[in-house]
């Protein structure tokens, strides 16, 4: 677990602990003034229930919101786009560095549309990133006098607080100019 998501858990487990704590004195005060035989170790179904809880919290996978937007521009070999974004996490907004690599170039579909396979490296900077692989499409659309941009990218592996992570983003946005540059939208969920 990333370290980022491993606070999260750490201060889950902390309040049911303390509740535990604070649940354990009232329960052993009522026992030894019951019963002269208590035993100070037990604790009781609901204290090891609220436990339990607290464990599988501690485990289950934290997913976070990731919203935003985003501009790149391709460089003289058209294959290498750079750019910059400002990504929200969970209420938290984060320049991220961006880097879409073109592992093929674009082609032509039946549809008229231009597609790419190409990976993106979201970069948070201290050794924080989150890499992705996608198809590229560019599409014309009759409400827009520019072309469109969409993808669907899949997280395939991060560094840092993000190096656990997987999930999905959808990206949408436009294209324009020459050397070509895009301006996008990207929202999705993340996992550890």
């Amino acid at each position: 677990m990333n370290p980022r998501f491993r606070k999260l858990a750490l201060g889950a487990i902390a309040i049911a602990l303390t509740a535990l704590a604070i649940s354990s004195k009232a329960s052993l005060r009522i026992r030894s003034d019951s019963s002269p035989s208590a035993n100070p170790e037990a604790i009781t179904s609901s204290q090891r229930t609220a436990l339990a809880t607290s464990m599988v919290a501690a485990q289950t996978p934290t997913q976070i919101e990731i919203t935003g937007s985003g501009h790149t521009q391709a460089d003289e070999t058209g294959t290498l786009y750079n750019g910059n974004a400002d990504l929200v996490l969970n209420g938290e907004t984060h320049q991220v560095v961006v880097t879409v690599t073109l592992a093929s170039p674009f082609t032509a579909a039946a549809d008229g549309s231009q597609v790419a396979s190409s990976s993106h490296v979201l970069d948070f900077g201290n050794g924080d990133t989150i890499k992705t692989s996608e198809r590229l499409v560019i599409s014309t659309s009759p409400n827009s006098d520019r072309p469109m941009l969409s993808a669907a990218l899949a997280i395939t592996s991060g560094t840092g607080v993000y190096a656990n992570v997987h999930g999905s983003l959808t990206l949408s946005g436009s294209v324009n100019g020459e050397p070509q540059a895009a301006d996008w939208n990207l929202n999705g969920t993340i996992a550890n």
